[in-house]
């Protein structure tokens, strides 16, 4: 069944066929310039014009060999994952000096896709910062306790088990910890990545700095 995944180039992009191409194996990716989350709001003739073309013209085979779509092929097991180490924070994550980092797939340095999986030490708190990228993150193993708004608050931390899912909206201010025990979350997004802290006092990649 040919099927359309469409995203905004401001918000889902390119994610939204990657995401699609789980479920279907024909699918066309289009991105609609200068738009957000809500295509009809922001891009209304051109999303139109997009829908016509596909439900009105020719049948076209997107297979999951075409040359558009990212070929590498990755399949791990939990016991293959090499996390280093020692702690790597790496772009998109918190940068707190012990998370350790490994980069499944893409980089978040760079424009496109990419997945991140972070193990975060036991008994860690994070303060409130942002990533200019839209996420979408679940919780490996562990429980991860996190919040959104602008200064850390205990009463605000949902809990979430693992298995959990969560999200990292852009430029939306959270915070986070951990308990008695580490927490292995993976985040996608769609880069370049960045991490912003409210108060650049509690950022730890400055005391790193001034190490």
């Amino acid at each position: 069944m040919p099927v359309m995944a469409v995203g905004g180039e401001k918000s889902f992009g390119p994610l939204q066929a990657v995401i699609v191409r789980h479920v279907a194996t024909n699918v066309q990716e289009e991105v609609v310039a200068g738009s957000g989350h809500w295509l009809m709001e922001e891009k209304p003739t051109y999303t139109v014009a997009l829908i016509h073309k596909f439900i009105d013209g020719p049948v076209v085979a997107h297979s999951a060999d075409s040359p558009s779509r990212d070929s590498n092929e990755e399949r791990l097991t939990p016991a293959e994952y090499r996390f280093p180490p020692v702690g790597n924070p790496g772009t998109g994550s918190s940068g707190v000096g012990g998370i350790q980092t490994v980069v499944l797939k893409g980089n978040p340095d760079q424009a496109g896709v990419y997945t991140i999986m972070l193990r975060v030490p036991a008994h860690t708190q994070i303060a409130a910062h942002s990533h200019r990228d839209d996420r979408v993150a679940t919780v490996i193993s562990g429980t991860w306790h996190i919040g959104y708004g602008d200064r850390f608050d205990e009463a605000k931390l949902k809990t979430l088990p693992a298995g959990s899912f969560y999200t990292e909206p852009p430029s939306r201010n959270h915070f986070a910890a951990t308990a008695d025990e580490p927490v292995v979350v993976q985040i996608t997004g769609f880069g370049p990545s960045s991490t912003e802290y409210v108060v650049a006092t509690q950022d730890p990649r400055n005391s790193a700095k001034s190490k």
